[in-house]
């Protein structure tokens, strides 16, 4: 595969008289935009070499559009771009990746418990207080998140105060995902996590049904969220089944869920109109097509086949993934980017 660069480079030299040969005298815009797609093909077979799942999500986003402007087509490019400079990163310096993750995740102690005090001063009960613990990531979920791929990274020494946060913010999704990280970094522990597991779930439930038994022994703290995502994921798949053929192998496009749940909100088949499906599998599935999807999962398995027991990368990373399946970490540039990274540190190991 090393001769792959050089192969593209050389066939770029060889069609560039041609490529264009449709555009006018007066060399208009797509003179440029045919040169940047062309690029951007390059980038494709380049990437190849590298990480071929990204490539081909980048080339099928180019086939689907034939736009160089195109979001699908600028997303996988920087990610592949990402993905390019973090295997390239000299193993010695590696560490300061997880670090920064974890550097991250305590320079949001010190905001949340200034948002906590004037939470507490404006006289906000239990779940109002929770709402107003988001750090500087806009959202409680992304911050909790953040805890909890942080927290199999970090040092003993961190481990209370992201604890403590991961229990005020009160995120099942990432509590989930910090059960899963500790797990797999320490194997030994499952049989003792299982009885903290149960106890999470409790102080969850309780915290949210404000310790009414009745509320929590009927679970109705999360019997709407639950609907409604049931609700949208079921439109969803039925949109996925309606569209054409080759929507369905090559994807409806960038933003093309968002669309969508306009549509139903408008149909008020949906209480409300959110622009992501909380499921990045599922809506993977509606915008990048069953090519694309097959790519994520390839992209997924090739990294995940160099983690094993004990190493905190993988729990990170696992507990991220098993997250995104009702949560939508992946389509967020300040959430997704840094998973991306630990997932191709992952891959380079």
């Amino acid at each position: 595969m090393t001769w792959l660069p050089a192969l593209a480079l050389a066939a770029l030299m060889l069609l560039a008289s041609i490529q264009c040969w449709h555009v006018t005298p007066l060399w208009d815009s797509r003179l440029r935009e045919q040169a940047t797609l062309a690029c951007f093909w390059l980038g494709a077979v380049g990437l190849a070499t590298i990480c071929w799942p990204l490539a081909a999500l980048l080339a099928l986003a180019l086939w689907r559009t034939g736009n160089p402007y195109d979001p699908a087509v600028l997303t996988w490019s920087g990610a592949g771009l990402l993905w390019a400079v973090t295997v390239s990163t000299p193993p010695a310096t590696r560490w300061l990746i997880p670090a920064a993750v974890v550097m991250a995740a305590l320079a949001q102690i010190p905001l949340l418990v200034w948002q906590f005090r004037q939470a507490r001063r404006l006289g906000l009960y239990y779940q109002q207080l929770q709402g107003a613990l988001h750090g500087s990531m806009g959202s409680r979920v992304y911050c909790a998140l953040l805890m909890a791929t942080a927290l199999p990274l970090a040092p003993g020494w961190a481990w209370p105060p992201l604890l403590v946060a991961l229990v005020a913010m009160n995120v099942s999704s990432a509590t989930a995902a910090a059960l899963i990280g500790l797990a797999i970094l320490y194997p030994t522990w499952v049989l003792w996590l299982m009885p903290a597991t149960l106890m999470a779930a409790v102080v969850l439930i309780g915290q949210r049904a404000n310790w009414e038994w009745p509320g929590m022994r009927r679970l109705a703290v999360f019997q709407d969220g639950a609907g409604d995502r049931l609700m949208r994921w079921r439109l969803l798949w039925g949109r996925f089944r309606r569209q054409p053929r080759r929507a369905q192998w090559l994807g409806a496009g960038h933003h093309a869920y968002s669309v969508q749940a306009r549509w139903w909100a408008s149909l008020r088949a949906v209480p409300h109109m959110h622009p992501h499906a909380h499921c990045d599998p599922l809506q993977f599935l509606l915008e990048g097509g069953i090519l694309g999807t097959a790519s994520v999962v390839a992209l997924v398995t090739l990294s995940l086949s160099h983690g094993r027991w004990g190493d905190p990368l993988t729990g990170a990373v696992v507990g991220l993934l098993v997250a995104s399946c009702w949560q939508y970490p992946l389509h967020l540039a300040h959430v997704g980017g840094p998973a991306l990274i630990l997932t191709a540190l992952l891959a380079a190991a």
